[in-house]
């Protein structure tokens, strides 16, 4: 026998330390403990899965619009200060510590995208603990990479090294919360300094840790039985977890308080928070999203792989509904109904709070763990005749998954060689002419925010063309000058100039005003 990693409660609600795995079964990790010969296996098939699907996020080519300025014209100086506005400390004394080792991401993307497998499957460990999933038969090995080779990952795939980056703080808000899951109300205090840390790093980590803590209690309600003494002993067990999120992020805000008084970077609106007049139409977005975006998503998803993704959730519910009227416990029902919800709400999350109203699908990662944890609600539930049926949906999930990022990888290598072959065009042509041989300042003006046929969805495939703070790093990329970015100014300056006369790829499409030189679209 393997032993679990997963602590089992006694009567009283404490929850008990796991059973030492036999000598030869154990691999030790800071802050982790040991790995039994079970939760290898799974490291390293999610690896595996994950390293046959993020493949072509290898190559050295890929570049999203972002990357084009922050690894070839921003400094680093500049972009600390980006992640300190931001209130992305942690995150920029990593992006320091990087450059001093000579290590920037930027410029390093294959090691920080190893870095973000290896993570990935160290984080898929921790989540089949925080769900007590180990044993489950073939289940961890079918839900952990169900979770992380969702497509909504695929836009942080897109940047160079924000994968690896993005783990940096997945990680630590994991093992806080196994913390709190392991010690309970006396772990708590050390929980919520390294989930301050894992905020400071990347905040989204909110809404997956708000996800993964709401289906880990939804899943203890499915395996406890029907009393209103047992229900209770679940939530009780479960609430010094659930109140890790708002003590952790009270934590962060104070600390982030602090930096932004003592170093003062820039003031950004997407750190500013909700008014309170905008409420109404913030819950009219909401709806928005979640009918006309993720159940009509054919960007991220096709209509069969999102009906698979509900018919989870739904055979999940009636399964619910099944054991509580057999147990006759309603106010286990309603407890696991709101679980469920908060489950799917924390898809956004953190973003229902913001001024700035962006949810673009790397920040709707959070949506892949509730559909694990439904997959493993409805496999705690069924029993064996419904169990080859749940995993018929997941292999199949698996599968278009998979095929939705391989298109989404071509897509946007696509993008990358139509934007340089563009850019070395009017190299070619600056070249050629005397007045404009030594501009070095570029600006492309009303060109097209994607290209046909490519799929393209809040920041992923987007033609760095169409991005004003691109433009310099693109022509560096494509002819070894130092081009400088054009500002604000500068860009209106372009549109007006651009308003009439001929159009790419007329050679007259290219103005000279002033020390810059526009291409018109």
């Amino acid at each position: 026998m393997i032993a679990s990693a997963s602590p089992q409660p006694d009567p009283s609600g404490t929850a008990i330390a796991p059973p030492r795995p036999p000598e030869g079964t154990r691999f030790a990790l800071p802050l982790l403990g040991a790995l039994s010969r079970r939760e290898l296996l799974l490291f390293a098939s999610t690896f595996c899965l994950l390293l046959m699907t993020w493949t072509p996020r290898l190559s050295q080519t890929f570049y999203a619009g972002d990357d084009y300025g922050m690894s070839r014209v921003e400094g680093p100086q500049e972009i600390r200060g980006l992640m300190l506005g931001q209130g992305r400390f942690g995150l920029a004394l990593v992006l320091w510590l990087q450059d001093e080792l000579g290590a920037p991401y930027s410029h390093t993307v294959t090691l920080y995208t190893w870095m973000a497998l290896l993570l990935m499957s160290l984080a898929s460990v921790l989540l089949v603990r925080l769900w007590r999933l180990t044993d489950e038969g073939w289940l961890p090995f079918v839900v952990c990479p169900l979770v992380f080779i969702h497509p909504y990952f695929a836009e942080l795939w897109a940047f160079r090294g924000m994968p690896g980056l993005a783990c940096l703080s997945l990680v630590p808000a994991m093992l806080a919360t196994e913390r709190a899951r392991l010690h309970g109300w006396k772990g708590l205090p050390g929980a919520t300094l390294l989930l301050a840390v894992s905020f400071s790093v990347y905040q989204t980590s909110f809404n997956v840790l708000a996800a993964v803590i709401a289906v880990g209690a939804l899943l203890a309600l499915g395996r406890s039985e029907g009393t209103r003494l047992e229900a209770r002993r679940v939530l009780q067990e479960w609430l010094p977890i659930a109140c890790l999120l708002p003590l952790g992020s009270l934590c962060y805000l104070l600390v982030n308080k602090a930096v932004q008084l003592i170093f003062r970077p820039p003031t950004l609106t997407r750190t500013a928070f909700l008014d309170l007049n905008d409420a109404p139409e913030r819950l009219r977005a909401l709806d928005q999203l979640f009918t006309h975006v993720m159940l009509h998503d054919q960007v991220f998803s096709t209509r069969l792989l999102t009906g698979l993704q509900v018919a989870l959730v739904v055979i999940a519910l009636m399964l619910t509904a099944v054991q509580v009227w057999k147990q006759r416990s309603p106010t286990k029902g309603a407890w696991m109904l709101i679980l469920s919800c908060i489950s799917v709400l924390a898809t956004v999350g953190l973003l229902l709070l913001l001024k700035e109203w962006w949810p673009t699908p790397r920040t709707r990662v959070a949506f892949a763990f509730a559909i694990g944890g439904h997959l493993a609600l409805a496999y705690t539930l069924s029993g064996p005749r419904l169990r080859p049926v749940l995993v018929t949906l997941s292999s199949l999930l698996l599968w278009g998954f998979a095929g939705v990022n391989q298109q989404l990888s071509a897509d946007q290598f696509l993008v990358n060689r139509i934007d340089r072959t563009t850019a070395q065009k009017v190299s070619f042509l600056q070249e050629q002419n005397p007045e404009l041989r030594d501009l070095l300042k570029v600006g492309f003006v009303n060109h097209p925010y994607a290209y046909p046929g490519t799929r393209v969805d809040g920041d992923t495939n987007v033609s760095a063309l169409a991005i004003s703070w691109s433009h310099a790093g693109l022509m560096q990329v494509v002819t070894g000058r130092p081009y400088k970015p054009i500002d604000g100014r500068e860009s209106a300056l372009g549109v007006q100039e651009c308003a009439n006369g001929p159009k790419w790829p007329d050679e007259r499409s290219l103005r000279h005003v002033e020390q810059l030189l526009f291409v018109c679209f």
